[in-house]
């Protein structure tokens, strides 16, 4: 096992993260044991991974562009930043919604199967990432993972209740993920920032909107109810 992970370190992170999150994902979607919900999302798998590697990998590119006019790309291209993560996470999330939205099937029960294959696949990596990275970021990652396996475990425990609201979970996890951030040492910023302040913050803005949808919904729901019922007592003759 200790070879295992001095194996690891020896891989860019963004490989490590990208096949790690997919086996879990993949692992999970196998262990929920519903053909139909594999067959839905495990196809985003690929796009993801994909998407993820190429920007994290040369995201360099454009966040150093200064760099291409002392024709120095092949220092850009040797090392990822240490910051590519958080814009191939972002872009291939990005990717992975687009498609979601272009076959319609953005949904309240997909959005929380979605969810816990995240949240799961995030442990998994968390867990792999305690062992493997620097020791400057094990408290945050500790107190990331710890938020993350309990709201997966009262996800799954508490499916009825939780499916409509799976954005919830994220605006909890924003949080966690924004307090936490104050447990690293001093790492890149960009803008007022680090990029896992940033991640806490889109991740809260999502919630928050999924959130405003929900009551919207809600509204509507219950207008239409009202008028409905006004309907019925018209045609009763009910004053």
């Amino acid at each position: 096992m200790t070879s295992l992970f001095a194996t690891l370190q020896r891989v860019p992170s963004q490989l490590v993260a990208a096949f790690v999150t997919a086996a879990a994902a993949w692992l999970f979607l196998r262990l929920q044991h519903n053909p139909q919900l594999q067959k839905l999302l495990q196809p985003f798998i690929a796009p993801f991974v994909v998407a993820y590697i190429v920007v994290a990998r040369f995201s360099g590119l454009f966040l150093h562009p200064s760099e291409l006019i002392h024709f120095s790309i092949w220092n850009l291209l040797a090392e990822a930043p240490s910051s590519g993560w958080f814009f191939g996470l972002l872009v291939a999330a990005i990717v992975v919604y687009w498609q979601l939205r272009r076959q319609g099937l953005i949904t309240s029960h997909l959005l929380f199967d979605l969810t816990n294959t995240i949240f799961f696949s995030v442990s998994v990596w968390l867990i792999v990432r305690v062992f493997i990275d620097r020791a400057g970021f094990l408290q945050r990652d500790i107190a990331i993972l710890a938020a993350t396996a309990i709201l997966l475990l009262l996800s799954l425990r508490n499916a009825v209740e939780f499916r409509p609201y799976a954005h919830r979970l994220w605006i909890v996890l924003s949080v966690v993920v924004l307090l936490a951030s104050t447990l690293t040492p001093y790492v890149d910023k960009f803008g007022p920032f680090t990029p896992v302040q940033w991640l806490g913050v889109i991740i809260l803005a999502g919630g928050l909107w999924g959130e405003a949808l929900s009551d919207s919904r809600k509204r509507k729901t219950s207008h239409a109810e009202q008028l409905a019922g006004k309907l019925g007592d018209n045609e009763n003759g009910t004053p």
